[in-house]
């Protein structure tokens, strides 16, 4: 079920939980594509025949790449719970408004 915000009742509201996987997700890729696509030494003459080998030699740098960022991904997943949920656990997108689980459990007691 999708949250509504407490203020402005929109539906475009972002849990602490989903945005780290999302952030941890996209961080993630963005190690991989950065060591797929990192500069090779082209294959000599007699052995441009092994595009398979060099595309698994990129897939394993891509991997190698994203496995090694892990560490500044999580930090950069754990500040932006830090600096921008702080101890809340949802966030609108629309007007700003952070709230938490009690406050949509208990409306009236605010």
């Amino acid at each position: 079920m999708a949250q509504h915000c407490l203020i402005c009742d929109s539906t475009v509201v972002a849990s602490k939980d989903v945005t780290t996987t999302v952030v941890i997700l996209i961080g993630t890729l963005e190690n991989f594509l950065l060591g797929v696509t990192e500069v090779q030494a082209p294959l000599p003459e007699n052995e441009q025949h092994h595009y398979l080998a060099q595309m698994l030699a990129r897939i394993s740098k891509g991997v190698s790449r994203a496995t090694s960022g892990y560490i500044a991904t999580q930090a950069f997943a754990n500040d932006v719970q830090k600096y921008q949920f702080s101890h809340y656990d949802y966030l609108c997108l629309r007007c700003g408004t952070l709230f938490d689980q009690d406050s949509i459990d208990n409306p009236h007691d605010l």
